[in-house]
């Protein structure tokens, strides 16, 4: 399965290279509780389709309602969900959660088709990048994190500094009630996860369909993991639902 922040930044692209203007949104901080942590994306085309998550699904709902009533065509700005007792009663933010989340409005140029080239091989390679997005006039840059992503967000009066490097992934050695769990934990926390029999790939990959422990994996994998790339299609609600 692929990590959700390589999803949100491959769809993006999809986007970007067909000539569609989008939305990035990236998380910048939360107060209270919040299922989401900060640094996490969502993208869409402004047409209902999405990747990615904010909130788990209110905040999504109330931001493509904003889009559909033309609003937040800046190039970059910040956006409140939660910071009001209405708004948090409408949303149903867990225990008082206030998000604060970064919007970026881009037409699909060659700046920022090369841009999300960037981050894209940050999120698949051995490096971390330093997102830099100017609020006043939506310039953007990027510099080697020197930080190593000890700060993943930062946001000053006029600047967000935003950490993105490789995707955490979890291997799992052997079928058990354990490596389970640890499964269902990266499915939905760490979002990108590899399950293997110790010592059998080369069976498993061969196919060798009288090897119990192949076979077993086989089922685990049908019942229990996400087919394919692990769900990256898009639906007109939500790509991760």
């Amino acid at each position: 399965m692929r990590h959700l922040d390589v999803q949100v930044i491959d769809q993006a692209l999809q986007w970007a290279r067909a000539g569609q203007a989008q939305w990035l949104c990236t998380v910048l901080s939360t107060y209270g509780s919040a299922p989401r942590a900060p640094g996490a994306m969502l993208v869409t085309n402004g047409s209902g389709e999405h990747v990615g998550s904010l909130s788990g699904g209110c905040v999504e709902e109330e931001f493509l309602e904003s889009l559909a009533r033309g609003e937040l065509r800046e190039p970059a700005q910040i956006v409140s969900y939660g910071d009001s007792v209405e708004q948090r009663h409408r949303l149903r933010l867990p225990c008082g959660g206030v998000l604060i989340v970064l919007v970026e409005h881009r037409a699909a140029s060659l700046e920022w088709i090369a841009h999300l080239e960037s981050l894209q091989a940050a999120l698949l390679g051995q490096r971390r990048l330093l997102r830099h997005v100017e609020l006043s006039s939506g310039a953007l840059r990027l510099d080697p994190d020197a930080g190593h992503g000890s700060e993943r967000v930062q946001v000053d009066d006029e600047r967000v500094r935003i950490s993105v490097g490789p995707a955490l992934r979890l291997i799992l050695a052997g079928l058990s009630p354990v490596a389970e769990f640890c499964a269902s934990f990266a499915r939905h926390r760490m979002r990108s996860y590899r399950l293997r029999p110790p010592g059998r790939d080369a069976a498993c990959t061969s196919r060798r369909r009288g090897d119990a422990a192949c076979a077993a994996l086989d089922v685990y994998r049908r019942r229990r993991l996400p087919r394919g790339d692990g769900g990256g299609g898009v639906d007109s609600r939500s790509a991760n639902r």
